[in-house]
């Protein structure tokens, strides 16, 4: 699995490593009903990582949506308020999806790819904009709205070693990129994304 191979690297080349993820057994923690780890009793050594080595953190709670499509960037441009016509492949930015009345529904990271764009959303939000991004497509738009969220995962890397971590993926040159910069590569036959700066 992708995850084995990533501890196994970075695990590899940095001793104050600690992965903090919903990968290991729920015996070593409190996990909530939904499945997403709250602590592997032991919050000092991870922040510890964090702060002085480097983590990971498992988001794979988080929505993932793609919206493809030729009419994708139009659509996501009026949808919600990020300037998505100014954007190109590679590059990414926030954007809030709000009611008609102008309530907040949600911030998002917006991640440009060639053919989609991967909008990364709070979980608890994840199925109403699906919902609302499906019912706003008018019969000629060229748009697809797809929930991916069970079909992938979402690893964050945290701390001051991170860039080595980057660099040993042989992915130094997305490091000191703009935000929301990201980058396509395959790794171990798994097709990745990688983003930076991270989400956290």
């Amino acid at each position: 699995m992708v995850e084995e191979q990533l501890i196994r690297l970075i695990t590899s080349r940095f001793a104050s490593f600690y992965f903090w993820s919903g990968y290991y057994d729920s015996c070593w923690g409190k996990v909530s009903e939904d499945g997403v780890i709250g602590t592997f009793n032991n919050d000092g050594e991870a922040l510890d990582a964090a702060e002085n080595g480097v983590a990971v953190v498992d988001l794979s709670h988080y929505g993932r949506i793609r919206v493809s499509g030729e009419d994708r960037v139009q659509f996501l441009h009026n949808q919600s308020t990020a300037n998505f016509e100014i954007l190109h492949e590679g590059q990414g930015c926030d954007t809030v999806f709000v009611t008609p009345t102008a309530r907040t529904i949600n911030i998002a990271h917006a991640w440009i790819m060639k053919t989609a764009i991967t909008l990364v959303v709070s979980p608890v939000t994840r199925e109403r904009i699906t919902d609302m991004l499906k019912k706003y497509i008018f019969f000629a738009d060229k748009v697809e709205i797809q929930d991916i969220t069970e079909k992938t995962s979402l690893f964050v890397l945290v701390g001051p070693t991170s860039n080595q971590i980057m660099e040993a993926l042989s992915l130094a040159d997305i490091v000191g990129q703009p935000y929301g910069s990201h980058k396509h590569y395959t790794m171990l036959n798994y097709r990745s994304y990688i983003y930076f700066p991270p989400l956290l």
